[in-house]
């Protein structure tokens, strides 16, 4: 949006008459104004708003931000500390930790699942916080022989909250190597991210 004025520090000069100082106060409002709705909402005087609400811009909302997470941070210890490659049919953990208030969208998976002799998959997995054994699977993306890459799950819209725990589980098929994960997420503000 353009402003009425370029901001100056030099307004009024001392020539003037003091008659238009309410001119001048009325051109500094308008001025601050243009300025202060780049930032917030309700600043407007044609719509004012209380409480004033700081834009996303401001805030940092940020849609897509993703989480990568190399395959030795799963619990099974590989010997190479970005990448796994499965001596035998392996099953790993790892326990994603976000904050609250964001939400899930998708996960990936990236695998060279070339020379496995069968499917590797790659779960996320919910409990909620209590003392149950119930484990809900948001989704699992299934790798099957031949196949390399990064591979995505569906579209999620899984809000993190203090009543849930979650976690990754991938399943490694003899001779596969699984590289990583990445979780994409998006934030209701910079204060709520990694």
């Amino acid at each position: 949006m353009p402003y009425t004025r370029v901001w100056t520090k030099n307004n009024p000069p001392g020539s003037q008459s003091a008659n238009t100082a309410d001119d001048e106060l009325r051109n500094l409002r308008q001025d601050v104004e243009d300025r202060m709705t780049t930032m917030v909402t309700g600043w407007d005087t044609a719509a004012p708003t209380d409480p004033i609400v700081v834009r996303p811009a401001i805030l940092g909302n940020v849609v897509g931000k993703t989480l990568i997470i190399p395959a030795s941070l799963f619990a099974t210890a590989p010997t190479n500390p970005l990448i796994f490659t499965a001596g035998a049919d392996t099953t790993m953990y790892y326990g994603l930790v976000l904050p609250m208030g964001v939400t899930i969208t998708q996960f990936s998976y990236l695998i060279n699942n070339g020379a496995a002799s069968a499917s590797s998959t790659l779960k996320l997995q919910r409990k909620v916080f209590d003392t149950t054994l119930t484990v809900t699977t948001l989704d699992t993306i299934t790798v099957t022989t031949g196949q390399s890459g990064l591979f995505n799950s569906i579209v999620l819209t899984e809000v993190i909250d203090a009543t849930k725990l979650y976690a990754l589980e991938a399943f490694v098929k003899n001779l596969g190597t699984f590289h990583g994960v990445k979780v994409t997420y998006t934030t209701p503000d910079c204060r709520n991210t990694l």
